[in-house]
């Protein structure tokens, strides 16, 4: 190989190299692989349809009022939580290692959210609760009252919005690894 070709070989793998680090001092989020769209999948599914008795509601601000209530209900109230889980397993096959990944997503958002630290095991914990104590959907008679037990909320729309995402963030991350790599090449 002429020294050329081989200046021209190291010099790529150098630059990609410094881009694919900057992206991690930059703090770039990738989503696909921490289950993003599932979590926000099952997580907008409860909010249409179950209703749960959250207690005081939350007046926080910050990141928007809307998420912010939203996520608090959901980051710390036992049976929302469950639900949540119980649909994420289902989205994942119950993939147990997806579980612990998401779990440590969730955590990561919910401080955001509420600037509650529960940790990963938490959730967890919350999903090993839900597993025993599960109420069949289909025998809740009113829908419209709140409900104290978890429960899978709305299948049908927590797949099809966890797919969409998927797919939202699949393009997503492959232009942030495309932009990385693109300055590499001269």
């Amino acid at each position: 190989m002429n020294s050329r070709l081989f200046q021209i070989i190291a010099t790529s793998f150098l630059l990609l190299t410094v881009n694919v680090e900057a992206l991690k001092d930059w703090q770039t989020k990738f989503h696909l692989p921490y289950g993003d769209g599932y979590l926000t999948g099952c997580q907008q599914s409860i909010g249409k349809s179950l209703v749960f008795d959250y207690g005081k509601k939350s007046s926080s601000s910050g990141h928007g009022k809307r998420n912010t209530a939203v996520y608090l209900q959901t980051c710390i109230y036992p049976p929302a939580i469950g639900s949540w889980f119980l649909c994420i397993d289902e989205l994942v096959n119950h993939d147990e290692k997806m579980i612990k990944t998401i779990a440590n997503r969730i955590s990561d958002k919910c401080v955001t959210y509420t600037n509650k630290t529960m940790g990963a095991q938490f959730y967890l914990d919350n999903f090993n609760n839900a597993t025993k104590y599960e109420i069949d959907s289909s025998s809740i008679k009113n829908k419209t009252l709140p409900i104290y037990s978890p429960t899978l909320p709305n299948m049908t729309f927590a797949k099809g919005y966890a797919r969409d995402l998927n797919v939202f963030y699949e393009n997503y991350d492959h232009a942030t690894y495309f932009g990385a790599v693109c300055p590499s090449y001269h």
